[in-house]
């Protein structure tokens, strides 16, 4: 089944349960501890599943010794519910993935920063064939587009865990702060967007309406050989469609994080696309000074 941006983006979306191991001796079971929302990001033939490092670690970022509200301990994996490529409707058996290796050593990797945290973290992943997870370069790519205070974004993630809704929601919002003036040391932002748990670690996305096109028109309009008049010459009028609704990849979404100061202002927090990049060009290993036991 093919489907297409900005359709995909309800798929780019994925539900991920956290998970620690139970206590009891001789028990494998893995008990719920709470749900948030990852997307994916490919780095050349790598893919990593992307999401905030407080929904890794069950705890705030700048207070690591306190529990985020409602845990009472860090995961020690995380669960995917993804879409089956033949038939969207339908869901693959829960993917689990151990965040800590065999020595106790955090899977992920994390932003290298010298300004403080920065609530960010990726996982190395290998998706089976039959799932249905576009990446976000798939169909949001990053834009040039500006940060500015009152410009529209939409956060597209699971408020509420997959009894409710095994679809993402989509939220609109608007960029509540200055861009340029980082906020407590760090390069994040406020979006007028209420936190709610389970929408941490989702993709943010400018929507603009654009001209549907076929794919051989797509690559003449993006051919970085050709003049902007050499361009227009070369599109068949009559391959253009009608009003389509275009996305370019804006960031990460972290809520509130309990802080009841901005829960009364609705305001939540949001991580630009240039934080999500700077990731991966300048990383270290994950860590968490607060391990599940």
């Amino acid at each position: 089944m093919k489907v297409k941006p900005p359709a995909l983006a309800a798929y780019g979306s994925v539900l991920i349960e956290t998970k620690v191991k139970s206590m009891a001796e001789g028990d494998e079971e893995l008990l719920p501890l709470g749900w948030g929302t990852a997307f994916l990001w490919k780095i050349e033939d790598k893919t990593f599943l992307v999401t905030n490092w407080h929904v890794l670690t069950g705890r705030h970022p700048e207070r690591p010794s306190k529990n985020l509200p409602g845990y009472k301990a860090s995961p020690s994996h995380i669960q995917m519910f993804i879409p089956n490529k033949d038939n969207p409707k339908h869901f693959l058996p829960g993917m689990p993935i151990s965040l800590y290796d065999g020595d106790g050593a955090p899977s992920w990797i994390e932003p290298k920063t010298g300004f403080g945290i920065v609530d960010l973290a990726a996982i190395p992943i290998e998706l089976p064939q039959e799932a249905l997870w576009p990446s976000i370069q798939e169909f949001a790519p990053c834009g040039d587009k500006l940060y500015e205070p009152g410009a529209d974004v939409c956060i597209v993630g699971f408020p509420f865990d997959r009894a409710v809704s095994v679809y993402p929601i989509w939220k609109r919002a608007m960029i509540a702060s200055e861009p340029s003036i980082a906020l407590g040391g760090r390069p994040m932002m406020f979006l007028d967007a209420p936190g709610r748990a389970g929408m941490s670690g989702s993709p943010v996305y400018f929507i603009s309406d654009g001209i549907g096109v076929d794919k051989e028109t797509y690559e003449i309009m993006n051919d970085p050989e050709l003049s902007d008049l050499e361009k227009i010459q070369k599109v068949d009028a009559a391959k253009l469609g009608g009003i389509v609704k275009n996305l370019e990849f804006a960031g990460v979404y972290s809520g509130s994080l309990g802080d009841q100061d901005l829960a009364q202002l609705s305001l939540g927090r949001f991580w630009g696309t240039a934080c999500v990049q700077s990731m991966f060009a300048n990383w270290k290993h994950g860590e968490n000074p607060y391990p599940p036991v």
